[in-house]
């Protein structure tokens, strides 16, 4: 959460939301309402994409093994998106 609220970059354009590293997961799938911020989610639920996956990261090997020990270093994914 941290970062998420210290990031800052000079690009207009671009949006930051997040989405939790679940404990033990090794993959973290994106869908398109992890893209939107929790403004735009009422506007864009009705779309039929909303819930498509449209990306997954696999996730480091220093992360999962610090979720599986309790770690609360990683806890989230910061995704950066186009603005909409």
């Amino acid at each position: 959460m941290e970062l998420h609220a210290n990031l800052s970059f000079a690009d207009s354009t671009l949006q930051r939301t997040s989405t939790p590293i679940p404990r033990g997961a090794l993959s973290v799938e994106i869908y398109e309402r992890d893209l939107l911020t929790e403004a735009q989610k009422p506007q864009f639920a009705s779309m039929p994409n909303y819930q498509t996956n449209v990306a997954g990261v696999t996730v480091p090997l220093k992360v999962f093994l610090g979720k599986l020990l309790g770690s609360k270093e990683f806890e989230e994914l910061v995704i950066l998106s186009a603005k909409r």
